[in-house]
């Protein structure tokens, strides 16, 4: 590309007037009269308005600075000279308030509608966030042809802070007559494990995560059994209070083990939560269970199911001969100890609580840990503006994912 594009051609105008030509000398002389030469894309976009003036982008400009990677962009107002003797000088008119940030950006596009308000965006302005860096974008209106600028309500709010990662966390407790056997109170040491671990997130309205639970046992649809039961749908409970009254009534549903029915039942829960399709929203099982699955044969087809949407999970076993099974549940690879939690008894429990916070916590800071998660470690690129367009009501924004 050349120091900057001339732009040539006929600009139509409603309005007294009906068309004129802009020469190529007359942009020329615009050009060269303007403190921008020295930036490149002076011209990427341009508008003419009805007070003969043009607005003209210049999307690298350095503002003064000689330091390329200060470059933020800009948008300069330019008087069209009807007498080709006469000089033209541009104006500056870039927003001042928040100021650009480097690399901006600033009106690779803009708009300007036909009362002379202007929406312009610096797409490519970046955020860091948790060792992340983000491209969110950001966006200004401007009245009176860009002589007066604030942000875009609409997009400040979209975009101003950081991306607020939230979880959608599942509990899949195995309701089987064995869990109780050794000792009647293992069940109620489950409940209470979960709400242990509960209690370290916020469910409320304004907290970050949002909690649910399948209990299962028996499954065998040709006989109309069916135990795997929601007791709570993911987000239902809105304060801990709510979910751990919850938690007490829960009751054993006693039964065999069909692990793999369980986990084809998360997926739907998963589906159910409003928030399934955010892509802020981090989804994690955690599975529990004391024996090996009925349902065997039909394990690693479920577990590679609740993967493929994305679903982290975290798998507890009691027994020293449900350790494959773990492993498949929780990443797919018999060896691979990733996420997998082998305990000799229910009292041992509370051992891992903290662990398990950790291991949630880490993948809502980090991203999906699943493998054909194609935005892996929770990189966002949205570049907010980068082309806009108006109608006769409305100013479109786009935003690019």
């Amino acid at each position: 590309m050349g120091l900057f594009t001339l732009i040539l051609g006929v600009f139509l105008v409603n309005g007294e007037t009906n068309a004129f030509n802009i020469k190529t000398n007359q942009v020329s002389k615009l050009a060269h009269n303007t403190s921008r030469l020295s930036s490149q894309y002076f011209g990427q976009k341009i508008h003419f308005h009805s007070d003969h003036s043009l607005l003209v982008s210049v999307p690298y400009d350095t503002h003064g600075s000689n330091d390329v990677k200060s470059a933020s962009g800009g948008i300069s107002s330019c008087p069209i000279r009807f007498n080709v003797e006469q000089h033209s000088q541009c104006d500056d008119v870039t927003p001042t308030s928040p100021n650009l940030s480097a690399r901006d950006g600033f009106g690779l596009d803009f708009e300007i509608d036909p009362h002379g308000n202007v929406t312009a965006c610096a797409p490519l302005r970046s955020q860091t966030c948790r060792g992340n860096v983000l491209k969110l974008g950001y966006c200004y209106t401007g009245t009176g042809h860009g002589t007066v600028w604030s942000p875009l309500s609409i997009v400040e709010g979209f975009n101003s802070d950081c991306p607020h990662d939230q979880v959608d966390l599942l509990f899949v407790l195995d309701g089987s007559t064995s869990i109780n056997e050794a000792d009647p109170n293992n069940f109620n040491t489950v409940k209470n494990w979960v709400k242990n671990i509960t209690k370290r997130f916020d469910i409320t309205n304004s907290g970050s995560a949002a909690v649910g639970l399948i209990q299962y046992s028996t499954y065998l649809p040709n006989f109309s059994i069916d135990k795997i039961v929601t007791e709570f749908e993911i987000g239902r409970y809105k304060s801990f209070s709510q979910f751990s009254a919850a938690m007490d009534q829960i009751k054993l549903r006693l039964g065999a083990t069909f692990t793999a029915a369980a986990l084809s039942k998360a997926t739907t829960v998963f589906k159910n939560s409003s928030r399934f399709n955010d892509p802020l929203t981090k989804k994690v099982l955690v599975l529990l269970t004391d024996g090996q699955s009925n349902d065997r044969e039909g394990l690693n087809a479920s577990a590679t199911q609740v993967r493929n949407l994305n679903i982290t999970t975290i798998a507890v076993g009691v027994k020293a001969d449900v350790l494959q099974e773990l492993q498949i549940i929780a990443n797919g690879v018999v060896g691979n100890n990733d996420r997998v939690y082998q305990l000799r008894d229910f009292s041992n429990l509370d051992s891992i609580v903290q662990s398990i916070f950790q291991e949630i916590e880490k993948v809502s800071l980090e991203g999906s840990s699943s493998s054909t998660f194609s935005a892996g470690n929770g990189l966002r690129f949205s570049e907010t503006g980068f082309s806009k367009s108006y109608d006769k009501v409305y100013s479109i924004i786009s935003i690019y994912f």
